[in-house]
């Protein structure tokens, strides 16, 4: 068979037109481009070897900017596999912050993700917070289970009552003045931490209401007052009109 291209069939200066045709072709974005089950067979077969060789080539595609959805999943669930072996926060935190750009990124991260590698960190993270909060680490509690309702969209059981200790480790200054009454009707006079009853107000957003309730099962008006305050070992009458009339007016800023 004759070739396609030669001076029998083509000038020289055509023929030199096609090659850089067919070069640039081959060389342009879009053929160049890797399909994303190509990216992502790729990444799982690396990632089958060892988290270290998933991390480099899919630093790689983050760098050349392609793929990058697949390439941040994979350094996820990669550092989060370091994370396990060496018990290292900075590892885990490295793993949140590029799951974080994978949900950032990708429109439906669920064809993406495998279900058993996300329950993992977020089992991680559950975890810490337990163990810091036995340590009474509440900062670093607070942290991570910020870091956990940000990337999942999910409270943990343990965020509110972090931020009641954290309320309690506030400066003594923030505090309001208010007047509780004694089962005998007598009044007295207490301090109490503002930013502490906040915390307390702010667990009970969702609970639903019940006429003459005063708990986390339901509450009425006067109830959720009934219930704040007795956080902080203020009884309070179950009965608005009484409560109006007790305590003294302060500042937002004062209380």
């Amino acid at each position: 068979m004759k070739p396609l291209i030669g001076n029998q069939y083509f000038p020289t200066p055509m023929k030199k037109l096609i090659v850089i045709l067919l070069v640039s072709f081959l060389y342009h974005p879009v053929a160049m481009a890797q399909s994303p089950e190509r990216a992502a067979a790729k990444l799982q077969k690396r990632y089958s070897k060892s988290p270290e060789k998933c991390i480099q080539y899919a630093k790689k595609l983050v760098a050349k900017r392609k793929n990058r959805e697949l390439a941040y999943y994979y350094l996820g669930i990669s550092y989060h596999d370091i994370y396990t072996e060496n018990q290292r926060k900075s590892s885990l935190n490295t793993s949140i912050r590029y799951l974080g750009e994978f949900y950032k990124l990708a429109n439906f991260p669920e064809d993406i993700e495998g279900p058993a590698a996300i329950d993992a960190i977020r089992g991680s993270i559950e975890d810490l917070v337990v163990v810091t909060l036995e340590k009474r680490k509440f900062r670093s509690a607070s942290k991570y289970a910020k870091k956990y309702l940000k990337l999942f969209g999910d409270s943990l059981q343990q965020h509110a009552l972090i931020d009641i200790e954290l309320a309690a480790l506030q400066p003594t200054r923030e505090v309001s003045t208010t007047q509780s009454q004694t089962g005998k009707g007598t009044l007295i006079q207490r301090r109490v931490n503002g930013t502490k009853l906040m915390a307390v107000a702010t667990s009970l957003v969702g609970t639903r209401y019940r006429y003459g309730g005063s708990s986390k099962s339901g509450l009425d008006c006067s109830g959720f007052n009934v219930y704040v305050y007795r956080q902080s070992g203020i009884t309070l009458p179950h009965n608005a009109q009484k409560q109006s009339q007790l305590g003294d007016y302060v500042t937002r800023k004062n209380c």
